[in-house]
């Protein structure tokens, strides 16, 4: 199976329904989830008169898969106009922005999650005076992930492979072995080094199971096997540090499949090259139009 492309369109989905979900009213003295470290709008606006942004109201999350959760908010219609919203998160691995929503949005889509994560969201808009105060928190866990249980026909067997094939190309041509107990090896095809190939002992022989058209390394994530078989992260599309593809492979019926994709803003930050990620992260340095791409918070 092969994967070609990237997809840049901003992620929506349906109306949430059947959410688990937990709304917490912030304290009249709680902070945002993130502390950006610079001065908020509480600071700038000292002294000034008008009215500072509200925050969003009425905000929801959804878990869509084990793997990925859609937030959706609403936005007074008749407040001071906005460079845009902040999605902020706590999990189990951190807390930070997860990324950044254009004006006229009301919904991001949160991946790389697992199954069973819980999932504290807040989403704060911005101008560029800085953020408002964050919303209420919206706690959310994401479904427990079963098997397909569709029969599918196991791959040929194939030789051991011990060493990559002689390739050329821009992509890892090197051979990896991703897990030690099953034995699964990454190593680029002979005709294409952005090809890969993912072999490993299974049922008996030396099968194939799972082919992608990646530009970076697979890399296991470590606590939740499938059949024996690590779930794994690779990034295919324009690049690692450049807008790229994360994928989500889960291992299920003798096969690798996509079970998620997201978008990543690596560095430099494509959809706000003046400071949005994670590096320098003061929201009043940004300016839409913002992809749908998410910044690593772990």
């Amino acid at each position: 199976m092969a994967l070609l492309g990237l997809a840049l369109a901003a992620c929506r989905g349906a109306d949430p329904i059947g959410s688990r979900v937990v709304v917490v009213p912030p304290r009249p003295d709680a902070a945002p989830v993130v502390d950006h470290g610079g001065a908020g709008r509480e600071e700038v606006d000292a002294g000034a008169s008008g009215p500072t942004l509200p925050a969003p109201l009425r905000v929801s999350a959804r878990a869509e898969s084990p793997f990925a959760v859609e937030v959706r908010w609403e936005w007074p219609p008749a407040s001071a106009p906005v460079n845009g919203f902040e999605v902020l998160a706590v999990h189990s691995k951190g807390k930070g922005r997860l990324g950044l929503a254009n004006p006229k949005e009301r919904a991001f889509k949160v991946h790389r999650l697992l199954p069973e994560d819980r999932l504290e969201v807040r989403v704060r808009a911005f101008d560029a005076q800085g953020a408002s105060a964050a919303s209420e928190s919206v706690v959310v866990v994401t479904s427990k992930d079963g098997p397909k249980r569709v029969p599918l026909p196991l791959s040929r067997c194939v030789p051991q492979v011990k060493t990559a094939p002689p390739t050329t190309g821009g992509c890892n041509p090197g051979l990896e072995v991703l897990d030690a107990t099953t034995g699964l090896v990454n190593v680029p095809s002979a005709s294409d080094s952005c090809l890969r190939r993912l072999l490993a002992t299974y049922k008996g022989c030396t099968r194939e199971l799972g082919v992608f058209h990646l530009q970076a390394d697979v890399t296991e994530v470590p606590g939740y096997p499938s059949e024996g078989f690590p779930l794994l992260h690779a990034i295919a599309g324009a690049g690692e540090y450049a807008g790229a593809q994360i994928l989500t492979l889960r291992f299920d019926q003798g096969r690798y499949s996509v079970a998620d994709t997201a978008m990543f803003c690596g560095e430099p930050y494509p959809d706000a090259p003046e400071g949005s990620g994670t590096v320098d992260p003061d929201v009043t340095k940004c300016r839409p139009p913002f992809e749908a791409c998410q910044y690593a918070s772990e």
